[in-house]
């Protein structure tokens, strides 16, 4: 997505990744998915990926306890509740719709690689409880250019072909580890097995 701040325009998610919680059958709600409380990513912790300085964090946006109640954000409330982590090199680490009054971090605050920063959430312009998580040059959600990571390691366990199955039937298998790249489109993936 295109946004113009400051009269130029830039895509700061241009590497984005959305994380969704799934559970072994390849839901990601549990009972009625209208409910934020019965997806199964609400409310997890949500990790620094690297050392850090936190250069922004909002905590300002209220939640709504369901999909259909959820109100529809202007672009530049896109983010939601979001941490920013200084990680060196100018590349700052953004961390976005996340759940209110769960950030435990403040502006200024060294952060090591595992700790725990926040909650997920359902807040900003989302559809549904996720994690977006992307690296950009500059401290700004929506006015910098996404800049391309790897992760040291994961496993992929899982892929959807057809993403209409998403949510409703089991990913397709595969099992292999994954050093230095980034998870593919429409992956599972597990960073701990």
């Amino acid at each position: 997505v295109v946004y113009t701040v400051d009269g130029k325009a830039r895509i700061p998610g241009r590497y984005a990744i959305d994380f969704i919680m799934l559970d072994n059958q390849g839901r990601y709600a549990k009972g009625d998915e209208d409910f934020v409380k019965n997806w199964y990513g609400y409310g997890v912790d949500v990790l620094a990926v690297s050392d850090g300085v936190v250069a922004a964090a909002r905590d300002d946006f209220s939640e709504s306890p369901t999909l259909s109640g959820h109100p529809a954000h202007t672009p530049d409330k896109a983010t939601g509740n979001y941490i920013s982590i200084d990680i060196g090199g100018g590349h700052f680490t953004f961390y976005e719709h996340l759940k209110p009054g769960s950030i435990k971090v403040k502006t200024g605050q060294r952060v090591k690689k595992g700790e725990v920063i926040a909650s997920l959430g359902f807040t900003g312009q989302t559809t549904g409880p996720h994690l977006h998580f992307h690296v950009a040059n500059h401290n700004s959600p929506l006015g910098a250019e996404g800049l391309a990571y790897t992760f040291d390691q994961f496993t992929e366990i899982g892929k959807y072909s057809d993403f209409s199955k998403f949510g409703k039937a089991l990913w397709e298998p595969t099992k292999r580890v994954i050093r230095n790249e980034r998870p593919g489109p429409n992956t599972v993936i597990r960073f701990k097995e």
